[in-house]
């Protein structure tokens, strides 16, 4: 960009001076350099394209943020359930985070990064805590020693898109669909016995906020494998210990259900019992047979799919229709 300078008297105050004009913005070209098989897709596809892997990048990174350890007994997650004004500063966080990659691939999807400091994020709750005077069971030195010592750690993520009726589409698709009807298949776990009268399931029914959390664990299950057949659908496979959603139950329940008869010890009890026990799931998904579904405000809450699909697996368990 030029630039002038450009003498100018004051006049009456007798003062000379220097200002700096700048010359306006012209327009340029610059290649986009994309495959082959996005050179006949138009402007309006791509960008749709782009926006749902950008809209899905962010889902996935809010979810990861939630998944957050403060402290033994809190989540990231926890706060955002206690406190609007968390989930709020938060969301408004995540309206800026960095888009630090994009890859356009020949089926026609495209993948987009984004990223964020966990500074940003330790940062932003701390500011919101102080302001509210509210700290729901979280201590400034705990936020203060995360900060400390993992400032620096990036949490990055991908999300994707293609273009509608393309084979990346339906690729995308079936592994979704696949993804919760594994989801499904782990119905085993909401059966587990707890004491000689209560479930998991028992336990999800008492809170929506367990719930949440019990989904919120089960979406990090471990993906083992993920095969593609040649009909279009497609097999994905995960595992999870079943020890780590008892202790996620325990403190879900411990938290938001007061004077909940089901003790500690109990807990810890079945934990001992199953040990290392790892529940497998392999879920099978197809291709929807219309376009890209939408992103709606419903669909992006963290974690809501897998929550519908747990209430409905509780309620299918426990017999009540809907």
């Amino acid at each position: 960009m030029k630039r002038h300078l450009i003498w100018v008297v004051l006049v009456g105050l007798g003062i000379v001076g220097t200002v700096l004009a700048e010359e306006p913005a012209r327009p340029r070209k610059e290649p986009l350099n994309l495959p082959p098989a996005w050179q006949a897709v138009g402007a309006q596809e791509r960008l749709a394209a782009k926006r749902v892997a950008e809209v899905d990048a962010l889902r996935l990174l809010t979810e990861r943020i939630y998944g957050i350890r403060i402290n033994a007994d809190t989540l990231v997650l926890d706060l955002a359930l206690a406190s609007d004004e968390i989930r709020g500063d938060l969301s408004q966080m995540m309206k800026g985070v960095r888009t630090t990659g994009e890859k356009y691939t020949d089926d026609f999807t495209v993948e987009v990064t984004r990223q964020v400091t966990l500074r940003e994020v330790v940062e932003t709750i701390t500011r919101t805590l102080r302001r509210t005077q509210r700290w729901y069971g979280v201590k400034e030195e705990e936020l203060t020693d995360i900060d400390r010592t993992t400032r620096d750690t990036v949490l990055a993520v991908v999300g994707n898109g293609a273009v509608p009726g393309s084979k990346g589409q339906r690729m995308i698709q079936a592994k979704r669909a696949a993804e919760m009807d594994g989801f499904r298949k782990l119905e085993i776990i909401v059966g587990t016995q707890i004491t000689s009268d209560t479930r998991v399931r028992d336990l999800v029914l008492a809170s929506d906020k367990i719930a949440t959390h019990v989904a919120a664990v089960l979406k990090g299950a471990k993906t083992t494998d993920i095969v593609y057949r040649d009909d279009g659908s497609c097999e994905v496979t995960k595992q999870i210990v079943l020890r780590e959603v008892i202790e996620t139950v325990m403190r879900s329940y411990q938290r938001y259900v007061q004077g909940g008869k089901v003790t500690e010890n109990e807990f810890r009890k079945v934990m001992t019992e199953v040990r290392d026990k790892v529940v497998t799931a392999t879920g099978t998904g197809a291709p929807r047979a219309e376009g890209m579904e939408t992103v709606g405000p419903a669909s992006m809450e963290p974690f809501y799919e897998e929550v519908q699909i747990i209430q409905r697996v509780v309620k299918r368990e426990v017999g009540v229709i809907e």
